[in-house]
C-alpha cells in the first residue's frame, strides 16, 4: 500500500536536525519540511494537538483524498501519554478528525522506517466502530464487492515515511472542543519528539495503520 503525498516534500528543504525521543538522549536525525493548507486541530484541554496530511492515492481507484497520514503531538513537550490516549481508544479518533479545520501549517516531519505488530481491534471498537466486525452490518464496499466482515484485525506491519509519500506494507466518549485558530502566520508543527500517528480511512472514519513512534529509524 503506497500513499503519494497530495503535496510532496522537497528534497532540498530536508535537513539534519535534534529530535528528542521520551526518556531517552537527544538525537539527529532527518526532518522533511513544508508550508502549505492541511487540516489541524489543537486540543488544550486533551493536551494534544495534530495534522492530517492527505494523499492523493492509495489504492489505483481512489484517486482523491479519501486516506491522509495524521500526526498527534502533545502540547507539553516530552508528555507522550496524551497522544497515547488516542492510540489507546480513551479519546475517539473520529471525533477529534471531525473537528480538524483546513490551516496554514508549517510542518517538520521525520523520515523515517517503522516496524510495529499491533492488535487494533480493541482499539477500533472503542472508536464506535462496531459494525465493522457484524457479518450483517458490515459494508466495505468501498474496498471490496465481496460480503465480508472483520473478524480478526491483527495488524503485523512496516511504515516508510519520506519526501513523495509513505508506504506501508500490513497483513492485515470525552467531552472535548477544538481551540480557535486564528493565527496570520503559518502554525508551527514542528514533528521533534516521540508521536503517534495513523494512516486513516476518511470514508470508513477508521485508521488503516496505528503507531507509536519513539525513536525514528531513519531512512
Amino acid at each position: 500500500m503506497t500513499g503519494k503525498w497530495k503535496k510532496p516534500f522537497s528534497n532540498r528543504s530536508t535537513s539534519v536536525k535534534s529530535f528528542k525521543p521520551s526518556n531517552q538522549p537527544i538525537i539527529k536525525i532527518s526532518i522533511m519540511h513544508i508550508t502549505e493548507s492541511i487540516e489541524y486541530g489543537k486540543f488544550e484541554q486533551l493536551n494534544i494537538h495534530m495534522i492530517s496530511k492527505p494523499f492523493t492515492n492509495i489504492f489505483w481507484k481512489f484517486q482523491n483524498t479519501r486516506f491522509t497520514f495524521v500526526v498527534i503531538l502533545p502540547t507539553t513537550p516530552g508528555r507522550l501519554e496524551y497522544p497515547d490516549k488516542v492510540l489507546r481508544g480513551e479519546i475517539e479518533l473520529p471525533e477529534l478528525m471531525k473537528q480538524l479545520r483546513p490551516t496554514q501549517v508549517t510542518l517538520g516531519l521525520p523520515r523515517f522506517k517503522l516496524d510495529t505488530s499491533l492488535d487494533l481491534v480493541g482499539t477500533i471498537k472503542s472508536m464506535g466502530v462496531t459494525d465493522l466486525f457484524d457479518a450483517k452490518l458490515a459494508d466495505l464496499s468501498g474496498i471490496t464487492k465481496a460480503k465480508i466482515s472483520a473478524d480478526v484485525l491483527k495488524q503485523s506491519a512496516s511504515i516508510k515515511v519520506n519526501e513523495e509519500g509513505v508506504e506501508a506494507a500490513a497483513a492485515t466518549v470525552i467531552s472535548f472542543s477544538l481551540t480557535s485558530v486564528r493565527n496570520q502566520k503559518p502554525i508551527l508543527f514542528n514533528v521533534n519528539e516521540s508521536f503517534v500517528c495513523f494512516i486513516y480511512d476518511k470514508v470508513l472514519n477508521t485508521p488503516l495503520f496505528a503507531g507509536r513512534v519513539i525513536t525514528p529509524v531513519s531512512l
